[in-house]
């Protein structure tokens, strides 16, 4: 037997046929006599059957896809972490001008207290007015210690 091209052709496409046939096979789902689901690509004779929608493979992806795709992924990354670090940054920032703040209002009430307390002392004072001085001014350095240096 002499094979043609239109029966090498014919000889393909049986195969083709044979190879994509399990593939466009369905997919059916059915209850028994006890009334569980069961799931197959052939329902058993006499039993009423669904035929469930099966959705194609997706396409392959190509390398140049997948590459891009890891491509856009790095980029998407390094933003992220380029605004993580812009973020910290401007919340050091805040908290740096935060504390620089904070300093200077203890310093300040710091002057007040020592001037107030040297007109008192100007003027003449007890020894329970000088241990409250003694006690809020070291209570206010302690406070600029741990917070301003």
């Amino acid at each position: 037997m002499l094979l043609t091209p239109s029966r090498c052709a014919r000889c393909w496409l049986a195969v083709l046929l044979a190879v994509a046939w399990p593939a466009m096979a369905g997919v059916y789902r059915w209850r028994d006599a006890d009334g569980r689901m069961h799931y197959g690509d052939q329902p058993p004779a006499g039993v009423q059957a669904e035929a469930l929608p099966v959705d194609p493979a997706p396409p392959p992806r190509s390398a140049a896809d997948a590459e891009r795709r890891l491509l856009e992924d790095a980029d998407r990354r390094a933003a992220d972490t380029a605004r993580g670090r812009s973020e910290a940054r401007r919340r050091e920032a805040r908290a740096e001008a935060e504390r620089e703040r904070r300093c200077s209002q203890l310093d300040e009430r710091r002057r007040q207290l020592e001037t107030g307390f040297a007109e008192r002392r100007a003027r003449g004072y007890t020894m329970a007015q000088e241990r409250s001085y003694r006690s809020r001014l070291d209570a206010l350095e302690r406070e600029i210690k741990s917070g301003c240096r």
